[in-house]
């Protein structure tokens, strides 16, 4: 097993033991919403201090010490009512604070576990890009005799290496931007692994098209993920739990096990 693939393992164990304890340390609720709670409260009692949030129409901050008709437009009774102005921005900023807190208590906020799949992701891109970028340094052929280099790329590089290892660069990004699809024809069919198992084919494309619309499409399901993926309709909204997140691991670090495993025998 190679070191490359020995660091990748460690983070992936550091990434699913992270999620799984910050699952664990989630101490719900014994209401069912925000609103339950706070009708829970019941009403303010007298003289009991009361803080109203709104927008200010200058967009200036204050607080303002209302009269009781005032007063009386946010909260029944005769509580201590203060109203704090903000500015619209901040407003709709720190109103998202308290319905986040709340829901903390229960779950994982579904925008970290979409964070978590990019990252794990991110974690098996690298690791391909890795491999790749060796392979093809050790092997420049496999470059292909039809790359071309313009003079000043090769009056810029000091060595014939130097000027290998831009090309590399140059087609390993290329590459890299390509479906994964590709990237694993590349590997089978021109870098010399052709014995890759294709056990994970489907399923890493499937996680890759996934990472792709969180990333670039609002976390909704593209006409390419649900061509895959005939129980997704376009436009839904993307579903991303532990679950979810637990499968990828698994799929990215045993293929890149594979990989490993037939790198070191090439």
């Amino acid at each position: 097993m190679t070191d490359l693939l020995k660091e990748l393992l460690r983070r992936y164990g550091i990434l699913a033991m992270s999620l799984g304890q910050l699952e664990r340390e989630r101490p719900g609720s014994p209401h069912d919403s925000l609103s339950a709670y706070y009708g829970s409260l019941g009403p303010p009692a007298a003289g009991e201090p009361v803080l109203v949030v709104r927008v200010s129409r200058d967009g200036e901050t204050r607080f303002i010490q209302p009269d009781q008709r005032e007063a009386a437009r946010y909260v029944v009774g005769e509580a201590d009512v203060t109203i704090w102005e903000l500015p619209e921005d901040e407003f709709h900023f720190f109103e998202a604070f308290r319905p986040a807190l709340f829901d903390l208590e229960k779950r994982l906020p579904p925008f970290l576990l979409q964070m978590a799949l990019v990252y794990g992701h991110t974690l098996f891109e690298g690791y391909l890009t890795e491999i790749i970028r060796h392979r093809f340094t050790a092997y420049p052929a496999h470059l292909g005799g039809k790359k071309q280099v313009t003079y000043r790329e090769v009056l810029e590089s000091s060595s014939k290496e130097e000027l290998v290892a831009r090309l590399v660069d140059r087609e390993v990004y290329r590459l890299m931007h390509e479906p994964v699809a590709v990237v694993l024809s590349t590997l089978r069919d021109q870098l010399g692994f052709r014995g890759l198992t294709r056990q994970y084919d489907d399923a890493v494309s499937r996680l890759s098209l996934i990472r792709n619309c969180v990333i670039h499409n609002d976390s909704k399901v593209s006409p390419k993920l649900a061509a895959v993926d005939q129980s997704l309709v376009v436009g839904q909204e993307l579903h991303v739990d532990s679950t979810v997140v637990s499968h990828a691991i698994g799929v990215f670090r045993k293929l890149c096990a594979a990989i490993d495993r037939k790198s070191e025998a090439l």
